[in-house]
């Protein structure tokens, strides 16, 4: 529903309610599914997607994503199976609100802070966790 809404555009809890209820059908008693929305609402104002014009309505704002935060959504990705440049075009990445030539500038800063490893040449994009993906020793030589 996020990805789909425009920025600028009001999100009500009713909408929520409403997305909630076309997925789970009759899942939820009344209170449950108001309840339920007002949290996942909550969520995404406090990721930066929503901003509260009023009580009960909230406006589709643009994020501004960090390295960091394109580190994870690139991660994400990775441990779904894309690879390349594909990672640029997951569900993930997709809810960062950028093109895919800003992300691919956050992944090139993100490579250089250590996060991720990066390389882009002749159209061929790849992008690797070593470090963030590396096995935990517990300094005996066991794995954690």
């Amino acid at each position: 529903m996020i990805i789909a809404t425009e920025p600028g555009e009001a999100i009500t809890s009713a909408d929520f309610e409403a997305a909630i209820e076309a997925k789970f059908p009759s899942a939820y008693k009344e209170i449950t599914l108001r309840t339920t929305a007002q949290k996942v609402a909550s969520s995404w104002d406090q990721s930066g997607h929503l901003h509260q014009e009023k009580p009960g309505s909230k406006i589709r704002t643009r994020v501004c994503p960090t390295s960091a935060g394109t580190t994870y959504a690139l991660m994400l990705g990775h441990l779904e199976g894309a690879r390349g440049q594909a990672l640029f075009k997951t569900l993930w990445t997709r809810v960062l609100d950028q093109p895919v030539s800003h992300l691919v500038d956050l992944a090139a800063s993100a490579s250089q802070e250590g996060l991720l490893e990066f390389r882009s040449a002749g159209g061929i994009v790849e992008v690797t966790f070593h470090q963030l993906l590396r096995p935990f020793d517990d300094g005996q030589g066991a794995l954690l």
